[in-house]
């Protein structure tokens, strides 16, 4: 099981560095009032207020504003899909849940990352 993490793992850096380096020519600035869309990525450890300053000092509304979480354990009884798993990559590295294949493919203006380092959410963030 330890092998097979660790090759998942490599396989994740590895597609993590290929989408990065498609993006970069794609790289532009924003400026706050051509800013529509943010996907902010939280863990256990984000503080509670997060959505009230980024509402606050981006002066947008928090419908604009799309949360996912990471969890490193998902509950049996969570009814929410606005979180990410390490279950929601298959061994290759690739996502498996339609939700979040889904929001891969939708454009923000802006992607804050509220978390200390986290492959899964790195992965996510390069595609």
């Amino acid at each position: 099981m330890i092998f097979l993490n660790t090759i998942k793992k490599r396989r994740i850096k590895k597609k993590i560095l290929q989408e990065v380096q498609k993006s970069s020519a794609e790289q532009s600035t924003l400026s706050k009032n051509k800013i529509n869309s943010i996907l902010v990525f939280t863990d256990k450890k984000t503080p509670n207020n997060f959505l009230k300053t980024i509402e606050k000092s981006l002066n947008i509304k928090k419908e604009k504003v799309t949360i996912l979480e990471y969890l490193d354990v998902v509950p049996k009884e969570n009814t929410s899909e606005d979180y990410l798993s390490q279950q929601d990559f298959s061994i290759l590295g690739n996502v498996k849940r339609p939700y979040i294949k889904n929001l891969i493919t939708s454009k923000f203006d802006l992607l804050i990352n509220l978390t200390k380092e986290n492959l899964f959410l790195d992965a996510f963030a390069s595609k």
